[in-house]
């Protein structure tokens, strides 16, 4: 996928004028003459370029930098952000990976990761609290696509820069979304570097789930609550499944969609995945003993798993890769 994401740098241009030297027969001539490189510059036009100047350097060009968020809106930060306030639990999450943790200022409610986030202010939860934000006055709000347009709206016209990430459903959009955060947060080599060691463990989970032959796949049903919503294709749960060489019971429909307990027995699944077991108790035990599911080979077998936290498999973010990992090792404990 082709990012979509431009980014713009503007900064100071340092130019420096040296003398050239000529080929080693001049070098040599001049040396005859009396005459050096040194002598014809002269000590006042000499410059010496330290590692710290090259810094610096580099530092200027960074801001002020012009990024493109999910709305196709340009957004211009005209200095790294000190003061940032997340709107989402994924943004959080994604500041944190980013190493930007010091930049962070504020979250919602609901964030739950990392544990520090507990200690910080926040500014409401699903429904932002838009007058705080502005009040806290921010260097940048970081939003997502699933904010709403009027809080967001609010927060700009009262002179407050945000960006909004887009809602991925694929690793490729995934690694759009950390590249516009790594240029907004002014952590262009963090995202980088994150990007290549998760694009490396995918690559590695593809290569092995590839080898897997077609009639040792597993099947899976992937249970999101107890009314039987499972995740079909276009989301995140369904590539994993199908990185890992798994098939999803429900990969003909998209999105989130909901069965009939019919419909999933008819689908003969090996293996059951739980994402509310955390929430639901004895989640796995409740599965088990549902009546008209005992001839499933996931339930004759025992073959049911509670995920330990199901955000890694369902928020976007860093951990996506350990929720990739966990699936896998489960699913086939003997490949992974």
């Amino acid at each position: 996928m082709k990012r979509a994401f431009l980014t713009t740098v503007i900064g100071s241009t340092m130019v420096i004028a040296a003398a050239c030297g000529g080929t080693d027969d001049a070098a040599v001539e001049n040396d005859e003459n009396g005459v050096n490189d040194t002598d014809q510059a002269g000590e006042e036009d000499s410059v010496d370029v330290t590692d710290e100047d090259t810094d610096d350097q580099e530092d200027d060009q960074a801001f002020p930098v012009t990024v493109e968020d999910a709305r196709g809106e340009a957004v211009t930060l005209d200095e790294e952000p000190a003061e940032v306030i997340s709107l989402v639990p994924s943004n959080t999450e994604l500041i944190y990976g980013l190493d930007a943790w010091d930049q962070l200022t504020a979250v919602t409610a609901n964030d739950d990761y990392p544990p520090e986030v507990s200690e910080m202010d926040t500014v409401g939860d699903m429904s932002i609290d838009v007058e705080q934000v502005i009040e806290m006055d921010p260097d940048l709000v970081m939003a997502s696509i699933i904010n709403q347009p009027d809080e967001i709206n609010q927060i700009e016209d009262a002179g407050i820069t945000v960006v909004v990430l887009n809602d991925a459903n694929s690793f490729e959009e995934l690694f759009d979304v950390i590249e516009l955060a790594g240029s907004a947060l002014g952590r262009t080599d963090e995202a980088d570097d994150l990007i290549s060691e998760m694009e490396q463990t995918v690559e590695e989970v593809r290569e092995t789930g590839a080898e897997i032959p077609e009639d040792e796949r597993a099947t899976v049903w992937f249970e999101v609550s107890e009314d039987l919503y499972t995740t079909g294709s276009g989301t995140f749960a369904d590539e994993m499944l199908t990185l890992i060489g798994a098939d999803n019971v429900a990969g003909e429909e998209e999105m989130w969609v909901q069965f009939t307990e019919e419909d999933v027995v008819s689908r003969n699944p090996d293996v059951i995945v739980l994402t509310y077991g955390a929430y639901t108790e004895d989640a796995r035990g409740q599965v088990l003993d549902r009546s008209a599911w005992q001839s499933v080979p996931a339930v004759e077998n025992e073959r049911i798993y509670e995920l330990e936290d199901p955000n890694t498999v369902t928020r976007q973010g860093p951990r996506m890769i350990e929720g990739l990992q966990t699936l896998a090792e489960i699913i086939y404990p003997d490949r992974y």
